[in-house]
């Protein structure tokens, strides 16, 4: 396996925010892979940028990129939706 990340990887390119039992808060999460729970869903695991203990997080690259993508999004007072980039 190289070091090196691969820029169509969505890992690469956005921060995925988790939370830490040890912290005790949302923290970024470092290397973050997608996972198959025991249930058959997609999950994201990786380490704490803080303290380096294993983090877990419930849903897969799927839900970290739609919340992304909404709170990119905002609403005008007309009530028209905008994209913010």
């Amino acid at each position: 396996m190289s070091s090196t990340q691969d820029p169509a990887h969505p890992s690469s390119q956005i921060i995925v925010m988790g939370y830490c039992v040890y912290c005790r808060s949302r923290r970024a999460m470092k290397n973050a892979i997608q996972v198959c729970n025991k249930r058959g869903r997609h999950d994201l695991k990786g380490h704490c940028s803080m303290c380096g203990k294993s983090m877990y997080r419930l849903g897969g690259w799927g839900t970290v990129l739609s919340a992304e993508s909404a709170s990119l999004m905002i609403t005008n007072p007309s009530g028209e939706i905008e994209n913010r980039k």
